[in-house]
């Protein structure tokens, strides 16, 4: 008897099967391990709804054919129990199988059955047979397939199923979603040419990013470019203006799916019970994977043994990850598009601000800490993404919080591009909300004030300082801290305008510096990180007006107070060295500023990494001790490395820039690079000279 198939789906010769080519050859082999196979283990291929689960077991089961490693293979629905049943005795009939048995004319289901199961238990005949159980999903399916396999365990078995827990006796293989460039290598075997000419491999990558690299997704989206004659370009804007077109859309001639992207996971979530339905609908609202969302985020609203049942029924069913660690859990892009849509109005509200309570109760203190941080860089895409959703919504006013936390957080970070806008839009929301001189906007109006004082935007952060210092004592009394730390920032403002321009307003910062320490002191106690703060600020002003005997006793006592509260490698431990390095250098004492300085070095590299801004100033500082003490190359080294570093982190035109170029100038110009001096020179005066544009605003006011 030749070879035969029944039931499976016809492969058109020209179809291009893309990618899986590991998991093809894993298949392969194990279904095909041992010629002299007596009992073979069940393989189920599980994976969420579109991922390619069917399109995948069909193309190895036409390849084994092909290859001749098997004389039949049985394609057959095992979506129910009953389906499973009537396409199995319906192979007595098949004419392509054409199976030799004597009742394959009975009317009985029951008999044909029977026979059926009979001819697939002979070894002779299980041998020859690969049997593939497709879309074993529902509970019930899964128990009739359970109860098959002993009956044919001596064919090979490919199962496919969304279910992902075990099923006994059953090696697991999971399908992962197109990677990029199966991804690209999809889109353009199937797009036709004339789309293909508009589109190049970053067009096509967005494409793929935007639905996940859902394989079902991409398919659908070459019909739908085909239907609606759109470029990429087009499409992807259409796309991020409103997801449902694409949703909804569904080429019956075109797509090898019986059902649209809406369509696609509705059987596995009716199915769902109310405690996973709501959890689902909550994690439609946080960033898709490849961000996963650390566990103890989830569990924050939730009894622990009601949440486990429910991430279990979502990760059982494909429709969320949660690996083996357990530590963290992942959703589909295109599965939370699906899931919001269909949430009536009510739902969206309740779900969006389940969402939110989650992730903004689980926000660490901005302010630097080593496992704060860390969580931080899990929870920031999903604070983003979620920000995007509640925007214009009545969560908006609550989580202007959480964006000034955010933002303070990408600020310590030297995310300065991302933290402007951010802090903008929640002054611009809590101003709305509760008016100028609500003391709810004081947060708001400090850290916007600050981002403009660091970029040299003093005419614009000085009004927002003393609208902050104003609220701030009507509302809560002149002794208050947190009028401390108003006053400071508006010291540091009219510091930072000397130290850097000459402006002559040191007369103004010191009694600001002082006012804030007395209140820190009294409210604070003598030991608190905040007084240490205060003292050395203080203490950088004493050192600027040449009081080098205060400012060093200033700057040892907040050395000694971060030390013994924040502990030895905290950044503002870095920056009390720092100074203290500073002052022992404009004194000369080369040997005791180097130690220090190279111990800043250290903390700030560590805790904020290379790149950061404050690493760049300790290189700059160290660079220019070197250059005193004459080791002109180490010198010259590390001024180029800290330009570098601040040129990317702040742009070229910052006016730290502008004194890093000086500082760098003077260090070629020692080594006889002159001509490179005299151009950084230059670009650093026609820096300077906008800057100075900015302080005339407030050289007229103050005269």
């Amino acid at each position: 008897m030749g070879p035969r198939l029944a039931r499976i789906p016809f492969r058109p010769l020209l179809e291009k099967f893309t990618g899986r080519r590991e998991i093809l050859g894993a298949l392969e082999h194990e279904l095909t391990a041992g010629s002299a196979r007596v009992i073979a283990q069940p393989i189920g291929v599980h994976a969420d709804g579109g991922v390619g689960k069917t399109a995948l077991a069909v193309e190895v089961g036409w390849r084994l054919f092909e290859a001749k490693k098997f004389e039949f293979v049985l394609f057959l629905n095992a979506s129910t129990p009953e389906t499973l049943h009537a396409e199995l005795a319906a192979l007595t009939a098949t004419d392509a199988l054409n199976l030799p048995l004597p009742e394959q004319s009975a009317k009985e289901q029951a008999t044909r059955l029977t026979e059926v199961l009979h001819w697939l238990t002979a070894p002779e005949n299980a041998r020859r047979t690969l049997l593939i159980l497709d879309n074993a999903d529902s509970e019930e399916a899964r128990q009739a397939v359970s109860k098959l396999l002993p009956k044919v365990v001596s064919c090979a078995v490919l199962i496919t199923s969304r279910y992902g827990g075990n099923l006994s006796g059953v090696r697991k293989q999971e399908l992962a979603l197109f990677d990029a460039g199966e991804a690209r290598e999809y889109l353009r075997g199937h797009l036709q040419p004339e789309f293909l000419s508009k589109a190049d491999d970053e067009a096509l990558d967005k494409i793929a990013g935007a639905v996940d690299h859902l394989p079902l997704a991409l398919e659908l989206v070459t019909s739908y470019l085909h239907e609606t004659r759109q470029s990429p370009a087009e499409w992807l804007e259409e796309w991020r203006q409103s997801s449902v077109p694409m949703l909804t859309f569904h080429d019956a001639d075109g797509v090898n799916y019986p059902v649209s992207l809406a369509q696609v996971w509705e059987r596995s979530v009716e199915r769902l019970s109310p405690k996973a339905c709501a959890l689902l609908h909550s994690l439609a609202w946080i960033a898709p994977r490849p961000s996963a969302l650390p566990l103890e985020v989830v569990k924050i609203r939730d009894d622990w043994p009601d949440l486990r049942a429910a991430l279990s029924e979502l990760a059982k069913t494909s429709l969320i990850g949660w690996p083996a660690t357990g530590e963290e859990i992942s959703i589909h892009r295109v599965l939370q598009a699906v899931t919001r849509q269909g949430l009536s109005k009510e739902d969206r509200m309740a779900s969006l601000n389940s969402a939110w309570a989650r992730i903004e109760a689980s926000l660490p203190d901005p302010e630097w800490n080593e496992a704060g941080w860390r969580l931080w860089e899990r929870l920031a895409p999903h604070v983003r993404v979620l920000l995007d959703h509640v925007e214009g919504t009545p969560i908006e006013v609550a989580a202007a919080s959480t964006m000034n936390r955010y933002g303070a957080w990408l600020y310590y970070r030297a995310q300065y591009t991302e933290t402007e806008p951010l802090s903008e839009r929640a002054l611009t929301i809590v101003e709305n909300a509760f008016g100028p001189e609500h003391p709810g906007i004081v947060q708001s109006l400090n850290n916007l004030a600050v981002i403009y004082r660091d970029q040299g935007r003093y005419a614009e952060a000085e009004p927002l300082f003393e609208r902050a210092v104003a609220i701030q004592v009507k509302a809560l009394g002149p002794e208050h801290p947190d009028v401390a730390d108003s006053l400071n920032n508006l010291a540091l403002l009219y510091y930072n305008t000397d130290r850097y321009h000459a402006a002559g307003r040191y007369t103004e910062a010191e009694p600001l510096f002082e006012r804030a320490l007395a209140i820190r002191v009294k409210a604070l106690g003598p030991e608190h990180p905040d007084v240490a703060a205060s003292l050395n600020d203080l203490a950088g002003l004493r050192r600027a007006q040449g009081r080098y005997t205060e400012a060093e006793a200033l700057g040892g006592r907040a050395l000694a107070i971060r030390v013994k509260a924040l502990g030895s490698e905290h950044p503002d431990v870095a920056d009390s060295l720092n100074n203290l390095a500073g002052l022992y250098r404009d004194q000369g004492c080369f040997e005791d500023a180097k130690p220090l300085y190279e111990w800043a070095l250290a903390i700030w590299a560590k805790a904020l990494g290379p790149e950061h801004p404050d690493v760049a100033a300790s290189l700059n500082n160290l660079a220019l001790l070197y250059r005193d003490q004459g080791r002109h190359s180490e010198a010259e080294a590390l001024g180029a490395q800290a330009l570098a570093i601040l040129e990317k982190a702040l742009g070229p035109e910052h006016r730290v820039v502008a004194a890093c170029l000086e500082n760098y100038s003077s260090l070629l110009r020692t080594v006889g690079r002159s001509q490179e001096a005299a151009s950084l020179l230059a670009r650093a005066q026609a820096i300077r000279a906008k800057w100075k544009l900015a302080l005339g605003v407030i050289r007229a006011k103050h005269g």
